[in-house]
């Protein structure tokens, strides 16, 4: 626990969760007749990954879980809730109900490299009705909105910001908080909270990096970072 002028504080941990394996990076011709060419969903590879994330988390009493808005992010939280639920005790009646806060501040890097023009995301009422099963919190509101196009400061700017805007807004309760997003932005937030440096292309799919809260306001990032092995020999 960490202690804050003579009194005691819960000491809070986020987990960092890039994206399980997205269609594209295993079909290339997905994306020539795909609607949204830009927002690629799972394959079963990626939803079993995060999955089995889920299922590594589920001792650690997760309390809040945020996503980028993108239907990628969107599926690998609701898998990872899903692993969480199957691995916990069933005899535990008294843990937090979890849902999915969509939120555009955990979004993907905004760069022209990504992205031709400004993406267009899925609102949390229309990625519920393409995931009817996901626990998406209809009535979230994001904690901050990306522009377009962004440089690389830029994008770790609102990845800062989002960050610490999530982090402002404690609640007793929320100790434990999963955010699922890309590979630039783990880089960023570790680099806002821990002011660790690790490079977006050492971010593999579904990999988790932990941040605990060492005293408030400080930081400390456990090793090792972008840790696969809890899905490792899963093809």
């Amino acid at each position: 626990m960490a202690t804050e002028g003579g009194a005691v504080s819960i000491r809070r941990t986020v987990w960092l969760v890039r994206h399980g394996e997205r269609v594209d990076d295993v079909a290339a011709d997905w994306a020539l007749t795909a609607p949204r060419a830009f927002d690629p969903p799972l394959t079963e590879t990626g939803a079993t990954q995060a999955f089995k994330t889920g299922a590594q988390l589920a001792r650690e009493g997760i309390t809040q879980v945020y996503s980028s808005p993108f239907l990628r992010c969107v599926q690998t939280a609701h898998h990872i809730i899903q692993g969480i639920r199957s691995a916990r005790d069933h005899t535990t009646t008294d843990e937090p109900r979890l849902t999915i806060k969509v939120d555009t501040g955990f979004a993907e890097y905004m760069s022209t490299a990504n992205f031709s023009s400004p993406p267009k995301y899925l609102t949390a009422p229309e990625l519920l009705e393409l995931l009817p099963e996901a626990p998406i919190d209809v009535d979230h509101a994001s904690l901050v909105t990306p522009t377009y196009p962004e440089s690389e400061s830029d994008m770790r700017a609102r990845c800062g910001l989002a960050i610490k805007s999530l982090l402002a807004c404690r609640s007793p309760g929320d100790t434990n908080t999963v955010i699922v997003t890309h590979g630039s932005p783990v880089s960023a937030i570790l680099q806002a909270l821990a002011v660790v440096q690790l490079r977006p292309a050492a971010v593999p799919y579904s990999s988790l990096t932990k941040v605990v809260e060492e005293r408030p306001g400080v930081w400390q990032a456990s090793s090792p970072l972008a840790d696969t092995t809890h899905w490792r020999g899963v093809c």
